[in-house]
């Protein structure tokens, strides 16, 4: 069986990260060298200098094929967490276009660190 080199790559986990502290928000989008793909995310990772304050982490996505098949992916109240980790089950796949937006108000402005593990899935047409 032979690979393709450059198939493989694409199939690569890429690591997205950010950290400030203010408001987190934050899109995750399949796009790299402005060629967009289909891709699928591993797995969110959030870590806030001090135990986090009321108010809900949501993950949501923004379909580009509609309003209607916009979705609420994870609700997570951030009282008392100053780690969270997200690893959908069994998979999280998106088509290219569509926008995944991690949003906190983060009240207290705690510094975090997000980190955001995705990889292609297929090339964009």
């Amino acid at each position: 069986m032979v690979v393709c080199v450059a198939e493989f790559q694409r199939r690569i986990p890429v690591w997205e990260r950010e950290t400030d502290d203010g408001p987190i928000d934050f899109d995750v989008a399949g796009i790299v060298d402005s060629v967009p793909v289909d891709f699928k995310i591993i797995e969110v990772r959030i870590h806030l200098s001090g135990v986090g304050v009321a108010g809900n982490l949501t993950i949501t996505v923004d379909s580009d094929v509609g309003a209607e098949y916009d979705i609420n992916l994870v609700t997570q109240d951030m009282s008392l967490v100053q780690d969270f980790i997200w690893r959908p089950a069994p998979r999280a796949l998106f088509q290219a276009g569509e926008v995944v937006n991690i949003a906190w108000a983060n009240a207290n402005s705690l510094t975090y660190g997000l980190e955001v593990i995705w990889a292609h899935v297929r090339d964009g047409g």
